[in-house]
């Protein structure tokens, strides 16, 4: 009897999993129809550049192939197409996605435009990295709650994110959620240094990947992992950047080389004067005014900072939940020795689990935190897919209902808000307009 119930439950799950997957593809061809739609009724593109990066490819390859060649596809796809960095623009991009299309490009007929491979094997590597990143999700969300509802609500969210057709196009969000949710997934379970490897993977991919080894070090100091082998995962995460930026100095900074401003070398190569330390730092600030803290903060981005508020506000609640849940019951003590037991239960999240606990929360708060000083505010949009707390689902305990399937209030808004922004979106970055 206990295995017959054991095989239901396992039964029942797979049955969940395999309905939120299914709503994820249905849910990215509806959304990919909204983009050709707009793009062949549109009488012209915002800005032509993926058409005239498809130019040599055939109609029919160029028509299905344009609406998700769009923003940061085309500078994903030049690094594809050419093996490797080649301008310096380039290297504000990693190189993991460009190193895979590649290669899955070059296993394609070679009949087909070279470009025209890439942008294909971008765009199906990307769906199939999804459904991926979803499962790793699924299993994620059930090995801290213990619950396979609010896994499939939370991979409901995912299916219908916000960001949903910029990870259907040639970015490196898809990969990173994947890389991301697996590592973490891994250090639930007690492996660090296999959770160490899949996150090294997601600092390849975007740079924000260095705040996952925020999860050692938390593991050091509240769940009383090894110390060395917390070391190691963290060195992990953080090492590939830095190996990552050295090839991009040995690439560009050539001794005797003229630049395109006919001055020495770049301002960031060694031996020159420069503020900042690295050609990424170096080349967001240059080129997208990313990186330098309040710069965004203008009255003409406004409208950018209403489009990322419920992205931002949303990434608050989620981090003020998780952090609430894991407040012990008891007062709190007016002794400095009870004031720092207090505070250790609630950090360590042991006393009060089924949840994603504090390391999740603090990292969103972190995020917050850059993403409003520092970065182009509206791009949270799609940042924040990578990390699994964003998807977090809570029950409904106003509910009439005793049922856990039932979805807190403010998840059900968020599912709405997210279907409608993902669709009306779809239907911009069809024609090329931001945002971006």
């Amino acid at each position: 009897m206990e295995t017959t119930g054991k095989e239901t439950r396992e039964k029942e799950a797979t049955n969940l999993m395999y309905r939120a997957l299914g709503t994820a593809i249905a849910f990215r061809a509806g959304l990919y129809a909204l983009a050709l739609a707009a793009h062949l009724l549109s009488p012209q593109d915002f800005d032509p550049s993926g058409d005239m990066i498809l130019q040599s490819a055939s109609p029919i390859w160029r028509t299905l192939l344009v609406p998700l060649v769009r923003w940061d596809a085309l500078h994903f796809m030049g690094i594809a197409v050419d093996g490797d960095y080649v301008q310096e623009h380039q290297t504000a991009f990693f190189p993991v996605l460009p190193a895979f299309i590649n290669a899955i490009a070059h296993l394609l007929p070679s009949g087909i435009d070279l470009t025209a491979r890439v942008a294909f094997a971008g765009i199906i590597f990307n769906q199939i990295v999804f459904l991926l990143a979803l499962s790793a999700l699924y299993q994620l969300v059930h090995a801290t709650t213990k619950s396979h509802v609010r896994a499939y609500q939370s991979a409901i969210l995912f299916a219908v994110q916000p960001a949903s057709i910029f990870t259907m196009s040639i970015n490196a969000e898809p990969l990173f959620a994947f890389l991301s949710f697996s590592g973490a997934l891994a250090w639930e379970e007690g492996k660090d240094v296999e959770a160490g490897v899949y996150f090294a993977w997601a600092s390849l991919a975007r740079s924000n990947g260095m705040l996952n080894a925020g999860f050692f070090l938390y593991g050091m100091l509240f769940r009383r992992r090894s110390v060395a082998r917390s070391i190691v995962g963290g060195l992990l995460v953080l090492a590939p950047i830095a190996a990552h930026q050295m090839y991009l100095t040995a690439r560009f900074c050539p001794s005797n080389t003229i630049d395109d401003d006919h001055t020495m070398r770049r301002p960031w190569c060694p031996g020159r004067s420069s503020t900042v330390g690295s050609p990424y730092g170096y080349v967001q600030q240059r080129y997208w005014g990313s990186g330098v803290p309040f710069a965004y903060w203008t009255v003409a981005q406004l409208p950018n900072f209403a489009m990322a508020a419920p992205m931002l506000v949303r990434a608050v609640h989620v981090a003020f939940r998780e952090l609430k849940h894991q407040m012990p019951p008891r007062p709190i003590p007016t002794t400095a020795k009870g004031m720092f037991q207090w505070m250790h239960q609630w950090l360590s999240g042991t006393q009060r689990p089924h949840a994603f606990g504090v390391p999740y929360a603090v990292q969103m708060l972190v995020l917050v935190g850059i993403t409003v000083v520092a970065m182009h505010v509206q791009i949270c949009l799609r940042v924040f897919s990578g990390y699994a707390a964003i998807f977090s689902v809570w029950p409904d305990t106003s509910s009439s209902s005793s049922s856990v399937a039932v979805m807190s209030k403010y998840d059900r808004w968020w599912l709405r808000y997210s279907i409608v922004w993902a669709s009306v979106g779809a239907v911009l970055f069809g024609v090329f307009l931001p945002p971006a």
